[in-house]
């Protein structure tokens, strides 16, 4: 029998990739303490969800102002000229969006590790689309009226942000080559 710690050695020099029981262990942990971390910051930071409404109102209030519609933000709530104080609510602001979307891709199997942190990058897109909605929103209550800003935020804008993240998940798939595969129908009697 050789010595055990030359043995050690040579499979360290030689490249080789070990893994101890503890690191296999938290190898498959991650995922778990990642959305516990999330549910954490959802229970600690309910009702209000800081920081996100006050991101939002203030990006918004940017976006307006650089396409000159005057607009101040003032905490999570967004003046705009000729319009009523608009309350940028935690739903509003898309964390409950944000959290679903990586939520979902981290508690189904089959996906690697690599692939699952690959959908946090997503999280910005939906972000952005939910600000698309609500600059939309705006436009069509300044345009229209406030009545038309309510019935779209609650109706068009709602459907809007649901297809804009079904595409973000769609392309998530097709991007990591976990989108599903048709595979040729065998005809029942044998014919191609």
């Amino acid at each position: 029998m050789g010595n055990p710690v030359s043995g050690m050695l040579a499979n360290a020099w030689s490249g080789e990739k070990r893994t101890t029981p503890l690191g296999e262990k938290v190898k498959r942990l991650w995922p778990y303490l990642f959305v516990g971390g999330f549910i954490l910051y959802i229970i600690l930071s309910f009702p209000d969800f800081y920081p996100f409404p006050h991101i939002t109102s203030q990006i918004l209030a940017f976006i307006l102002n650089q396409i000159g519609i005057y607009a101040f933000p003032h905490g999570n709530e967004l003046i705009v000229d000729n319009l009523p104080i608009l309350h940028i609510s935690a739903e509003c602001s898309g964390i409950i969006l944000m959290s679903i979307f990586p939520l979902t891709i981290f508690l189904i199997p089959h996906f690697s590790a690599k692939q699952r942190m690959a959908s946090l990058l997503f999280l910005p897109v939906l972000f952005l689309g939910n600000i698309v909605r609500i600059l939309i929103d705006i436009l069509v209550g300044l345009n229209f009226s406030v009545s038309a800003l309510i019935f779209f935020h609650d109706s068009v804008g709602q459907i809007l942000v649901f297809l804009w993240a079904i595409g973000a998940y769609f392309i998530w798939l097709k991007l990591f080559g976990n989108f599903p595969r048709e595979k040729k129908a065998i005809h029942p009697w044998g014919y191609d």
